[in-house]
């Protein structure tokens, strides 16, 4: 099994109070700069244990500290030059309310200057404060939070905007006529007057220029190191068709389910769906699999430190935006928009996040026994991609969480899987 670093890049204070006393902190110059030093801290250390890749989510605005990443793309370019092994993963690239070349080209760029060490995830936007401001040209609203129709526009723009990303991957040079994007444009007249006409018949691709010089296709450059593009990653939410859709494109789905059967659900589905696809795969192959992780030296230890990380994290912030619903026992009543589950107190969300399997906390032995479950995905399999969503970043001292991270490969990764 291969270990993901997922850090929701966080603005370090000591308390909630402090967090409070500072704010608005995600504006803080000195702040922001010590939670770049810690992520930097927690690559380094990652890459020298073997850690396969480190990743962060994008989101724009947050000047309450949290998700604090508005270029994981650029943070990662960085990172990378201070290590040598682990794969840079930004999970995910939001690409709705971006320009879809820039994305293909920066990505391939990063992959270039890598040499091959970068995995990506595509998202759709499900913040209306920022993709709606940032995504204001092509007319998106954020997805899931909004209306029916506000979420179907988000996806067709999602799905027309990946589709432009790998055929400019995929390919030297391409065009292409959507709803919301167009290569070259305007499309059809396609664009007169490019003043190099000889020198880009002379250098440049074929089919870029037709015989009266007219631009008609493009070639982004650089094309990727990896052929013919990064593995990408895809969350799911518990979403059928987000697996099924994941298995036909070959793409690597990591579940944010927390409960046994839902894990071991989306696992066949995957492999069955993927036979469909031509992907002869075992159970739990090309599939990861998210849980928040806190270890202790006793199990009250370990809760003290879920309590003051994973279960802050999630009751004051992930709560707001629906998260505890994949959270309900199946014999809970479901919420109907916009009344999603939460919990009352800190405490509640982090025993709920226990007692669902969501979060793994108490001692190596226990853990041990949870993830060796989790790696069977729960029957006769083996899962491919552990994501552990480090919520200590930002939440306690570097020292502590270097050593929640050291203690974790040498107690219970490197016994497991060596």
């Amino acid at each position: 099994m291969k270990l993901n670093l997922f850090c929701m890049p966080t603005v370090p204070a000591a308390s909630q109070e402090e967090r409070a006393a500072l704010r608005p902190i995600g504006r803080n110059a000195e702040r922001y700069h010590a939670m770049v030093e810690e992520l930097r801290t927690l690559a380094k250390v990652g890459d020298e244990l073997g850690v396969h890749a480190i990743s962060t989510t994008e989101h724009h605005f947050h000047t309450e500290g949290f998700e604090a990443n508005p270029n994981p793309l650029l943070l990662f370019a960085d990172i990378a030059a201070r290590t040598e092994r682990i794969f840079v993963a930004p999970m995910s690239v939001v690409v709705t309310p971006e320009n879809p070349i820039r994305v293909a080209e920066n990505v391939a760029m990063l992959d270039i200057m890598t040499k091959g060490r970068v995995k990506v995830g595509f998202a759709r936007g499900y913040q209306k404060r920022w993709v709606q401001i940032i995504g204001q040209g092509v007319g998106v609203t954020a997805a899931q939070v909004t209306t029916k129709a506000d979420d179907e526009n988000n996806q067709r723009i999602f799905e027309e905007f990946e589709e432009i990303i790998l055929k400019a991957w995929k390919n030297e040079v391409f065009d292409y006529e959507g709803k919301f994007f167009s290569v070259p444009y305007p499309y059809k007249e396609g664009i007169d007057g490019w003043a190099a006409v000889d020198f880009t018949r002379k250098y440049g691709a074929d089919g870029e220029l037709d015989e009266n010089g007219i631009v008609r296709k493009i070639g982004t450059v650089p094309g990727p190191w990896q052929k013919p593009h990064p593995e990408i990653w895809r969350t799911s939410g518990g979403s059928r068709s987000t697996v099924v859709d994941a298995a036909h494109k070959g793409y690597v789905p990591f579940l944010v389910t927390p409960l046994a059967d839902q894990v071991l659900d989306s696992c066949r589905l995957y492999q069955s769906e993927a036979a469909k696809a031509g992907y002869d795969l075992k159970l739990g192959q090309k599939v990861g699999v998210t849980r928040s992780i806190t270890m202790g030296n006793t199990d009250e230890e370990a809760w003290d430190m879920a309590m003051r990380t994973t279960g802050e994290v999630w009751h004051n912030y992930f709560n707001h935006f629906g998260f505890g619903e994949p959270l309900r026992y199946p014999d809970e009543d479901k919420a109907t928009y916009p009344v999603p589950r939460q919990f009352a107190s800190v405490e509640e969300c982090t025993a709920r996040l226990a007692d669902c399997g969501m979060s793994l906390q108490g001692t190596p032995d226990k853990i041990k026994r949870e993830l060796e479950n989790l790696h069977r995905c729960y029957a006769d399999g083996e899962l491919e991609y552990l994501c552990w969503m480090f919520n200590a970043q930002g939440m306690i001292p570097i020292n502590q969480q270097v050593d929640q991270l050291v203690d974790f490969f040498h107690k219970v990764w490197k016994p497991m899987f060596g």
